[in-house]
């Protein structure tokens, strides 16, 4: 069900991948789960209150790949995730860093991956890094471990996911 992740970047704000919304008008379609997150270790902690369910009110800037290099998508919520503390983006140019990414692969409850491989800048504002992601951590955070501030985000990966289906199960 899940096909993106966001993170908080104000009260009512939402950052996300500019792909992850097919139009503007898919805002109206589209829901964010806080606190998606396993309570156990085979115990996913699914949500219990309508509080941690917010929708998309609107879409205030959305970039998509065809724009050039930008990628991204600035969400307004339906109201202010009170008592929650937005990410902070950081303002420093990115250079190598050690950083962890959150995330939810194939629509998960949050998912730590903590073995990120900085390998390459790229041109512009991107660069290349190594790390266990899969379809759904588009818009996921890369968190500078020494800051905790935000210094990227998870826009797309290699093709190295094979999903098989057996016939014979």
């Amino acid at each position: 069900a899940g096909r993106c992740t966001g993170f908080l970047v104000g009260e009512d704000l939402l950052f996300t991948a500019g792909h992850c919304f097919v139009d503007k008008g898919s805002c109206e379609q589209t829901a964010f789960i806080f606190d998606f997150i396993y309570r156990e270790e085979i115990s996913p902690f699914l949500w219990e209150e309508k509080s941690q369910i917010f929708f998309c009110q609107q879409i205030l800037e959305r970039r998509v790949p065809f724009d050039g290099e930008s990628d991204y998508t600035l969400v307004k919520l339906d109201r202010r995730a009170r008592g929650r503390n937005p990410l902070e983006v950081s303002q420093e140019e990115i250079v190598e860093v050690e950083f962890v990414l959150l995330g939810h692969p194939l629509g998960l409850p949050q998912k730590v991956a903590e073995e990120v491989k900085w390998r390459s800048p790229l041109e512009g504002a991107s660069f290349r890094a190594e790390v266990d992601a899969f379809q759904g951590n588009s818009g996921s955070p890369l968190i500078d471990t020494r800051t905790h501030r935000v210094v990227g985000m998870l826009l797309g990966g290699e093709e190295d996911f094979i999903k098989e289906i057996y016939s014979d199960l």
